[in-house]
């Protein structure tokens, strides 16, 4: 069952990072992440755990496209 659980979890991880890193980059009023149409249904089914890692990432991939970005300008 623990081996089971594991890979769900990984799945499910990948999923989450794969919509994280392509959610848009756009920020709404409030600070909350634009999503897009595609992308709402998807964050409603999250749980809260979840949804941490799904900012977490979200936050990393804009944060190296900024470095990125920065490295390219020097």
């Amino acid at each position: 069952m623990l081996s089971v659980l594991y890979e769900t979890f990984l799945a499910r991880a990948v999923e989450i990072g794969d919509h994280a890193a392509n959610a848009g980059g756009v920020t709404r009023a409030g600070g909350g992440v634009g999503v897009g149409t595609d992308g709402v249904e998807f964050l409603r089914g999250l749980e809260e755990e979840e949804r941490k890692l799904f900012r977490a990432a979200h936050d990393s991939a804009k944060a190296t496209k900024a470095w990125m970005n920065d490295v390219k300008k020097a």
